[in-house]
């Protein structure tokens, strides 16, 4: 079955009787194809990105999607996610680039960069360097939580 823009409608409105009359699993087909579609539509109009983070947590439908479109030169898809979703960035293709921890020094520096406006002293720097193992995301978000806690 080829989407339509019933399918669309029923998709965007969330219609109790939407393709009432195809079983579930064709439905969720529908749906899959009617959402590929769209996004070849908008890469037919201007380049697309899509960025998916934290692809450990999409569900099946969602998997579905992304397996189903096909990189172009107007669309590509940056992908995401902690080690344990390795299965899943390797089913959407491309070769996973595996990220290390900062070095101390990138992510003192990293730190020092963060809270500029408002240095930190070098106990809560270090602190923060040692807690965070390299993370980048928790670099920031301790630094964050330690300038809160300065103004306070």
């Amino acid at each position: 079955m080829t989407p339509t823009s019933a399918h669309l409608e029923g998709l965007a409105t969330r219609s109790d009787n939407w393709l009432t009359d195809l079983a579930p699993g064709d439905r969720s087909a529908v749906a899959t194809q009617t959402v590929v579609r769209l996004v070849a539509l908008a890469g037919s109009y201007m380049p697309l990105l899509l960025l998916v983070d934290d692809v450990q947590y999409i569900d099946a439908e969602t998997l579905a999607v992304l397996q189903s479109l096909q990189p172009t030169g107007s669309l590509a898809m940056i992908v995401a996610g902690r080690p344990e979703a390795l299965g899943q960035l390797v089913r959407l293709g491309g070769a996973p680039l595996q990220l290390q921890a900062l070095g101390p020094e990138a992510a003192r520096s990293l730190v020092v960069l963060l809270n500029r406006v408002a240095p930190m002293d070098e106990s809560t720097v270090t602190h923060i360097v040692e807690r965070a193992e390299g993370l980048p995301l928790a670099l920031h978000e301790f630094a964050a939580a330690a300038l809160g806690t300065q103004g306070a």
